[in-house]
C-alpha cells in the first residue's frame, strides 16, 4: 500500500473545496478530485446586546458565529471588561452552545462595562 502525503502550511478556510489531484509517472496519468477541509476557529458570534438591566446584573444576547471553522461550535466564552482597566476578565468560560442569553452578576454599580463573547470549538 503506497501513500502520499500534501502538507499546506498556510491555508484559510476560503482555500476549501474540491480539488484536482494529478499524478503521472512512466506507466501514465490519473487524475482524481479530493475534498479539502480547512479547519480554524469560528467567526466571532455577533455583538452582545443589553436585553436587562439591573444595578449589579445585566443580561446579554448574542447570535451564533457566521462560520464554525469547519467543526461545530462547543460551547461560548464571556468576557467583561471595567472601563478604566484595559485587561478583560472571563465571566464564563462553558456557556452551552444551545445558550445564547447569559446573566453577568456581580457588578458594581456605576462602573462602566464591555461586554464580549467568543465562540469555541475543538480548533480553539
Amino acid at each position: 500500500d503506497e501513500t502520499t502525503l500534501l502538507v499546506i502550511k498556510v491555508c484559510e478556510r476560503v482555500d476549501r473545496g474540491p480539488y484536482d489531484v494529478i499524478a503521472s509517472n512512466v506507466s501514465g496519468k490519473r487524475t482524481e478530485t479530493v475534498h479539502v477541509e480547512v479547519l480554524d476557529v469560528p467567526s466571532e458570534p455577533t455583538v452582545p446586546k443589553i436585553v436587562k438591566r439591573m444595578p449589579e446584573e445585566i443580561t446579554i444576547s448574542w447570535g451564533p458565529p457566521e462560520d464554525d471553522g469547519g467543526s461545530p461550535v462547543t460551547n461560548y466564552r464571556v468576557d467583561r471588561r471595567d472601563m478604566t482597566r484595559p485587561q478583560w476578565k472571563v465571566v464564563d468560560r462553558f456557556v452551552p452552545v444551545d445558550c445564547t442569553e447569559y446573566a453577568v452578576t456581580k457588578l458594581e454599580e456605576g462602573v462602566e462595562y464591555v461586554f464580549r463573547v467568543m465562540a469555541e470549538n475543538k480548533i480553539g
